[in-house]
């Protein structure tokens, strides 16, 4: 190959290599990066639900026209299609192919 082609054969496996070296490193920053947000992701879908558990257990008397009436339901079904809707968003956006 040397000889036909005049290049020099160690020079370009060693640019290969570091090339191929450079992206897996790139690569596992993108990927702790990413384990850092679905981290923080997860915990932020999850916070609403136990802040609402939070109340219902501690103030039952402050959250009881959320359950006990027509407005307060259709309150809570639009806020839980809402979380639904943030967590589904929320997973396609991280879902990213490297």
């Amino acid at each position: 190959m040397q000889e036909n082609g005049g290049g020099n054969l160690v020079e370009v496996v060693k640019r290969t290599s570091s090339i191929i070296s450079d992206r897996i490193e790139m690569e596992q920053d993108i990927n702790t990066m990413l384990a850092q947000r679905n981290l923080e992701r997860r915990v932020l879908n999850v916070a609403p639900v136990i802040v609402l558990a939070l109340l219902s257990i501690s103030a039952a008397d402050y959250m009881a026209p959320v359950y006990n009436t027509a407005a307060g339901m259709m309150v809570m079904t639009v806020a839980a299609l809402l979380l639904v809707g943030a967590y589904y968003l929320s997973k396609k956006i991280m879902d990213i192919k490297i």
